[in-house]
Formats: C-alpha cells, sequence, structure tokens
C-alpha cells in the first residue's frame, strides 16, 4: 500500500523529493501517514478534498481485501527540515 500512495503522490506534488510515506501495522488495521512539502498540501487535498478522498478510497480497497483497517493521514513537513 505504501508504494501505491507514493507513486500516486509522487504524480500530484511539485516537490517528490520531500515525500516521505510512514507506516504502522498490527493485525487490526494499517496507518500510513504522508508527510510531504507544505506548498503541496493543496494539490494533495484537492477542492473540496476530492483528491485526498479518491486516494483514500483506492487504498481503503485494498485494506479491505487483507480484512484491515486503514487510517490514511497527510501532514506538512516542517520548513526547517525541508
Amino acid at each position: 500500500m505504501e508504494e501505491l500512495i507514493k507513486y500516486i503522490l509522487n504524480k500530484i506534488v511539485d516537490h517528490p523529493d520531500d515525500l516521505k510515506i510512514e507506516s504502522l501495522q498490527n493485525e487490526e488495521s494499517v496507518t500510513i501517514t504522508a508527510k510531504l512539502n507544505p506548498d503541496d498540501m493543496g494539490k494533495v487535498i484537492g477542492k473540496g478534498g476530492k483528491t485526498i478522498s479518491a486516494v483514500r478510497l483506492l487504498v481503503k480497497i485494498l485494506a479491505a481485501k487483507d480484512r484491515k483497517r486503514f487510517n490514511f493521514n497527510v501532514e506538512a513537513l516542517n520548513p526547517e527540515t525541508i
């Protein structure tokens, strides 16, 4: 799932080198956090949240196949770390 999210987000963002994907998994759930350049937050969220909703839906389908709960978060990187 991390690879799919990274692939999709790399095609959307203007700063793909700043994109970092973190994943936490246990028996019941998967939590994936995408950390990206603050300038890319609007592009990833999209107008009315449509882009992020579409990404969440795609990955949620994969998680359901594995019978796991899925959480996807997007965070802006601290500008000092970029």
